[in-house]
């Protein structure tokens, strides 16, 4: 049965406590080739699966974030919906990166994978619940940077090495482990897993010396993950685990290592002082577990025989009653036999501390410096571009009012063709030729309008326009008056007043320096 407590359980020692989301990794290990080379196109019906659990994370977390607003606290249900996205997304966001060959399963449960998440909720302070989104901006801007620093160059050079050695070296796989685990604990944050603002970017600090776990640097052995939701406690040593390995896996203890002095000079006591009698050093027999450690006294074999291995000495601990599962609701995983590599997952109180060399330090800085200056990058190719586009839409309004200009000019150019032929065809009859003076006024207005309305692309097409439109409506108002003439005395006078053809003149040249201006004079 499982636990749907919301208060989170208490942490082993040296294990973080509070409400930290923890991110544990089951270190480097040899991948395929093939996978790696195709590792994205692998990856494409999680893309689809978590597009849609991300439009239905959205809405669930806007409930959310009314009801930790109220109430101080995320629905229980809700979170648990939240969780599951966030451990679905972060085991693709690993396979993605190379940090495991193993395929992500699709669940939104906990599972056996090489990567672990675990999330303990609790109560969230309400101011900062309303102002997460502007608390969480430095984080933000952080994990962008290195988003952009590993998911791009940095990518691509670990896969061409994942690709032709088949590992990741130890220290890119701790830098990338940091970065996935950071990226992971923004996310939380904004989706309100957690109120503890994301940190450890460059790793934990180590353990107390001699802490079990601590096979690697970085890649300690995952331990009994923590419970959160509809998942179990720790299992504490005497509910069906052994307690921690004693010094030296088949030696005999010596006096002031956690056991009681022996009688003697070395001797084990004698039965029937409440002891089974321990093998002396030399015989190669373990030294069996005492009571009070989360074992049984176990019958000893005689000098001859082989001592039975405990649990926790390479054999799988064997469930309890309402104990035997692990803390994910899951049966407990098998132990590696001793000696040999580390595998996904072995008890120990190191699992959730992630402990970075210099050298994996190093990258993540080196991934910071990469985001940043692609980000730089970025930013000036978006200027360019803002900029050219501001250049190809001047030339495009340029080429747009070119074309109207010009339709406007070529009917203006018919009509007064047309006055021209039927002014000659009048044969000086002044009825006919005032006639055509008017109609001549009406296309230069027509024209002047349809200039007016036409948006320039700059200063000097501008006041170019601005005369060629003086210089319609000049022509507009002369061929208005001579329409009005009575005689053809006053017709010629009203031509020599006007200037008109010195004004037609100028309406020529000043519209084909608009035509410059634009483009096509």
């Amino acid at each position: 049965m499982t636990d749907l407590s919301m208060e989170p359980p208490m942490a082993p020692p040296g294990i973080p406590g509070g409400d930290e989301i923890l991110v544990a990794f089951a270190g480097p290990a040899q991948q395929s080739r093939l996978t790696v080379l195709v590792r994205l196109v692998l990856a494409i019906p999680h893309y689809v699966v978590l597009w849609v659990l991300g439009i239905a994370t959205e809405v669930v977390v806007v409930i959310s974030w009314f009801a930790a607003l109220f109430t101080g606290r995320v629905p229980e249900g809700l979170a648990g919906f939240i969780t599951g996205y966030l451990r679905w997304a972060t085991r693709v966001y690993a396979y993605l990166l190379l940090l495991t060959d193993e395929y992500p399963p699709f669940e939104m449960g906990d599972a056996d994978y090489p990567v672990h998440i675990a999330v303990r909720p609790g109560r969230l302070n309400r101011l900062a619940v309303f102002f997460r989104f502007i608390l969480v901006i430095p984080a933000y801007l952080l994990s962008a940077l290195l988003s952009l620093g590993v998911g791009t160059i940095a990518l691509f050079i670990t896969w061409l090495i994942v690709l032709f050695s088949g590992t990741m070296p130890d220290a890119l796989y701790g830098a990338v482990s940091a970065v996935l685990r950071y990226h992971t604990r923004y996310i939380g944050y904004v989706l309100l897993l957690t109120g503890t603002y994301p940190k450890g970017l460059y790793g934990d600090q180590p353990g107390p010396a001699g802490s079990p776990g601590l096979s690697q640097p970085g890649y300690d052995q995952p331990g009994p993950p923590e419970r959160g939701y509809g998942q179990q406690a720790y299992r504490q040593p005497g509910y069906g685990q052994p307690a921690h390995p004693q010094p030296g896996f088949g030696q005999p203890a010596q006096p002031g290592y956690g056991q009681p002095a022996q009688p003697g000079y070395g001797q084990a006591a004698q039965p029937g002082f409440g002891q089974a009698v321990q093998p002396q050093p030399g015989f190669g027999q373990a030294v069996q577990p005492q009571p009070g450690f989360g074992q049984a006294v176990q019958p000893q074999p005689g000098f001859g025989q082989a001592v039975q291995p405990q649990p926790g000495y390479g054999q799988a601990v064997q469930p309890q009653p309402g104990y035997g599962q692990a803390g994910y609701g899951q049966p407990a995983y098998p132990q590696p036999a001793y000696g040999a590599p580390a595998r996904w997952p072995v008890t120990g109180e190191q699992s959730w501390r992630l402990v970075l060399t210099g050298g994996a330090k190093g990258l993540i800085t080196v991934f910071l410096i990469l985001g940043v200056l692609i980000a730089a990058g970025y930013a000036v190719v978006v200027i360019t571009v803002v900029s050219s586009n501001g250049g190809v839409q001047t030339r495009l309004r340029a080429a747009t009012a070119a074309i109207t200009v010009e339709g406007s000019y070529s009917v203006l150019s018919a009509s007064l063709t047309s006055f021209r032929t039927k002014t000659t065809a009048c044969q000086g009859k002044l009825s006919c030729v005032t006639a055509q003076d008017t109609t001549a006024a009406q296309a230069f207005g027509t024209f002047g309008q349809a200039l007016r309305a036409v948006p320039m692309p700059s200063g000097s097409a501008t006041a170019a326009a601005a005369k060629v439109q003086a210089d319609a409506t000049q022509a507009q108002q002369d061929f208005t008056k001579l329409a009005a003439t009575t005689s053809a005395s006053q017709y010629q006078q009203t031509v020599a007043s006007t200037g008109l053809e010195q004004q037609l003149a100028q309406f020529d040249t000043d519209y084909h320096q608009l035509g410059t201006a634009l483009g096509f004079g």
